[in-house]
């Protein structure tokens, strides 16, 4: 058991410092000083030692609600992390940033857009050389002229966004919605600022199964720029329960999921996290689940709030079918308990809350461990400290544009193709072919050929087609007639 101390009351402290706890048990283990695991023969004989690896690991939350804390509190810790079931893709600030450009690349007279774009990751923009630049006649538009009076740096700046926001807005208009979308996303460097974030690996996944989720979509139903704008927003809303795994291979790396994503699957060490999520709602509907077909009975509200609503209509005998309804989901919520129980393969964690667990979705498991006995004690590990280099690397701006060169040349050679596209017609009027034992020269080939055609077009008759084909290509004697 995981005691968090009454001291933490509130929900977000409760659920931080249970993260906490949890990263410092797998840094210290993974690091040889804390748990040790039984392994079969068969393990030991491949080198698996006792010492348990990241892939050892199961974080289990019973609703995916604050998945993202764990996981940024174990890569906090230098914990790789895999995350499945969790609403993590409104987390990716590349991702959110590059859908405010597009959505100011579909209405470009929106200044707001434009300044929040600016402002943004991909062109970083002070607020005081936007203040200069507003002050000085600018006019917040993408393809305003810039104020000459501006000092040389600022106005850099401007013409660099400026001048690439309008070639976007061209390519917004010119290309297929999804093909301007990998335009400007390889052009601003979408993919290596995600890579170089926080979230790396986890942004880059999410943005790539973005991008095949709006490949597929738009070919069945949206063809503009705006449709792709408001799948986007589709998206975001809906919330992907998954990121890509995009190095192709296992990961050996921490597993997070909600426990609908666990059934079938275990692991030699299991965490039961997230004490204070066990939501006590009435039902407002029942489903009849034991006849041939099944029968509905269904609630109606009327929202009066934000998270209240007032009933307006129910059916009759609602009582009992509330009741029914309450008795079933008890049941479910049981057998994911006795799923989320028999997940660990050699030892299982249970988070639990010294303040209360009226709110703990684990609660009924609590009552078959003794406290006194069975709480963990957390190791006093520390996140590891970055290592900064002691001497600040200078770049020099002629060497910065050297190597840019180098890289623009590197990228024209490699546009360079390495095949040539020839027609038979070409290879002939540029080789002659070597003369075939028997044959009678492309000419006749061309001959029957044209013949050949003629008849599936069925444009004559066959005799005199034949005939005037073969005089054509100056075969006239009677044998290239019987030939033919």
């Amino acid at each position: 058991m995981l005691s968090i101390p009454a001291d933490f009351a509130k929900k977000q402290e409760i659920v931080e410092k249970d993260a906490d706890n949890i990263a410092r048990i797998i840094r210290n283990s993974v690091d040889g000083k804390g748990i040790k695991l039984a392994r079969t023969p068969e393990e030991k004989e491949t080198g698996i030692l006792g010492t348990p690896e990241y892939r050892d690991f199961l974080i289990l939350l019973r609703y995916k609600d604050s998945i993202e804390v764990y996981a940024k509190t174990l890569k906090k810790y230098g914990i790789p992390v895999k995350i499945s079931g969790g609403s993590y893709l409104s987390d990716i600030e590349e991702l959110k940033e590059f859908t405010i450009l597009l959505k100011l690349l579909n209405d470009p007279e929106n200044q707001i857009l434009l300044v929040a774009v600016l402002r943004g990751i991909f062109f970083g923009i002070s607020d005081r050389a936007i203040a200069e630049y507003k002050l000085s006649g600018g006019i917040f538009k993408i393809y305003a002229e810039i104020p000459n009076s501006l000092q040389e740096d600022t106005k850099a700046l401007f013409e660099t966004a400026f001048g690439k926001l309008s070639i976007y807005h061209k390519w917004s208009r010119d290309y297929h919605p999804v093909t301007a979308f990998e335009k400007i996303a390889a052009d601003i460097g979408l993919f290596p600022l995600t890579l170089a974030g926080t979230e790396a690996q986890t942004g880059c996944g999410y943005i790539t199964k973005v991008l095949e989720m709006l490949r597929q979509n738009t070919t069945k139903e949206y063809s503009d720029f705006k449709s792709l704008i408001d799948l986007l927003d589709a998206i975001f809303d809906a919330d992907l329960e998954e990121e890509l795994d995009i190095t192709g291979e296992e990961q050996n790396a921490v597993r997070i999921m909600n426990l609908h994503k666990a059934k079938g699957l275990e692991a030699p060490v299991v965490f039961l996290a997230h004490p204070y999520k066990r939501p006590n709602i009435a039902p407002d509907y029942h489903i009849k689940r034991t006849g041939l077909k099944s029968e509905g009975y269904f609630v109606i509200k009327k929202q009066t709030g934000e998270f209240s609503s007032k009933m307006i209509g129910r059916p009759l005998n609602w009582d009992k079918y509330e009741l029914e309804e309450k008795e079933y989901q008890d049941a479910e919520e049981t057998r994911l308990l006795y799923v989320a129980a028999t997940r660990a393969k050699n030892l299982l964690f249970i988070s639990s809350s010294e303040k209360s667990n009226s709110k703990n979705p684990w609660e009924p498991l609590l009552s078959f461990t003794d406290p006194d006995n069975d709480t963990y004690q957390i190791p006093d590990v520390h996140p590891p400290q970055k290592t900064q280099s002691e001497a600040t690397v200078i770049i020099r701006k002629q060497d910065l544009e050297l190597f840019k060169n180098e890289i623009d040349n590197f990228i024209s050679e490699a546009e360079q193709p390495t095949y040539i596209e020839l027609s038979v017609s070409d290879i002939i009027s540029e080789e002659p072919l070597h003369t075939v034992k028997g044959g009678l020269g492309p000419e006749w080939g061309s001959a029957i050929h044209e013949i050949i055609e003629s008849l599936v077009r069925d444009e004559t008759t066959y005799g005199n087609c034949k005939t005037m084909i073969l005089q054509q290509y100056g075969f006239t004697e009677p044998e290239y007639e019987r030939k033919s």
